[in-house]
């Protein structure tokens, strides 16, 4: 699920960013090849607005990744990298 976060960006006005979110009930994120796609079109966003990838494991917490690079790394992992 994609979402366009607008938060208030202190004093200064708001940031915008594109987020996809994704969840796992293990403690570690494995990209499938849709997760891939997905990231690689968040990839094509670089310049126009932040993207980030959201990973929510579940009961556990949460990690916040920039898309940064053209291809995903193979696993994000809670807590590590």
């Amino acid at each position: 699920m994609d979402l366009i976060a607008v938060r208030k960006d202190g004093n200064s006005g708001f940031e915008v960013r594109l987020e996809q979110v994704k969840s796992t009930n293990q403690s570690a994120f494995y990209f499938d090849s849709r997760s891939k796609e997905e990231w690689e079109r968040l990839y094509n966003y670089k310049g126009q607005i932040p993207s980030y990838f959201v990973i929510l494991f579940k009961r556990k917490g949460w990690k916040v990744v920039e898309v940064d690079n053209p291809l995903p790394p193979k696993s994000i992992k809670l807590g590590g990298d």
